[in-house]
C-alpha cells in the first residue's frame, strides 16, 4: 500500500476539546486553505467562503456569538453562556465555512454545498499531513441567523460548519475502520 493510501486509511479527526497551540502560521494556513481549491466543483462555481478567527479577532467571534445566543435564549444565565461560548475557543484557529449561492449556472445548491464540504475535506487532509490537528463541526451557532448576517450571508447561502485547527493536545486513538463492503450494494467482481 502506498503512503498516501495508508495516510487516508489511518486519518482521524482531532477530539474537539484537545486542540491547542501552536496554530498554523499564516503561510501554513494559506497552504491548508489552498488545498480546498482543487476540490471537485461542478461548473467551477467556487461557492466556498471562509472567515478566519484567531487570537487577534476572537473577541469579534465571542461578541457576535454572545449576541446570537441572547437572541435565541434571552434568559440564559451567565454560567451557561460562558460554557456555550467557551466551546468556540476549542482551537487557536477557527474557520467559519459557508456556501455562497452561485446562480450563473443551473447547478443546484446541494451540489454547491457538496463542493464546499469537499474543499474542507481536502483542507483537513492537508492540515493533518502537515502535523496539525483538525476537526470540522457545526454547533448551535452554525444555524443562527444573527451569525449568518454577521458573515454577510444572504438568502440562498448555506452555512456548512467550523473548521478548528491547531496542534494535538492529545493524539486521538487510532480507530478500527469498518470494511467498506458492508456499505456497498450490487457489487460484482469486475475483474
Amino acid at each position: 500500500m502506498n503512503e498516501i493510501i495508508q495516510f487516508l486509511h489511518q486519518r482521524v479527526s482531532a477530539l474537539s476539546g484537545f486542540i491547542t497551540t501552536p496554530a498554523p502560521t499564516n503561510e501554513e494556513l494559506i497552504t491548508i486553505l489552498q488545498a480546498g481549491m482543487s476540490a471537485p466543483d461542478h461548473g467551477g462555481l467556487m461557492p466556498w467562503r471562509f472567515k478566519i478567527y484567531n487570537p487577534h479577532n476572537f473577541d469579534e467571534l465571542i461578541d457576535i456569538a454572545t449576541m446570537a445566543k441572547r437572541h435565541d435564549q434571552p434568559d440564559i444565565g451567565d454560567d451557561e453562556m460562558q460554557k456555550t461560548i467557551s466551546k468556540l475557543r476549542r482551537a487557536p484557529v477557527v474557520v467559519a465555512v459557508w456556501a455562497q449561492k452561485q446562480s450563473q449556472k443551473n447547478i443546484p445548491m446541494p451540489e454547491q454545498v457538496a463542493a464546499v464540504n469537499m474543499a474542507v475535506g481536502q483542507q483537513i487532509l492537508c492540515a493533518t499531513s502537515m502535523g496539525y490537528a483538525a476537526v470540522y463541526l457545526t454547533g448551535w451557532l452554525a444555524f443562527n441567523p444573527v451569525f449568518h448576517n454577521h458573515l454577510g450571508m444572504v438568502a440562498g447561502d448555506e452555512f456548512c460548519g467550523f473548521l478548528y485547527l491547531g496542534t494535538f493536545a492529545q493524539k486521538p486513538p487510532s480507530k478500527n475502520r469498518p470494511r467498506v463492503e458492508q456499505f456497498i450494494t450490487n457489487f460484482n467482481n469486475i475483474n
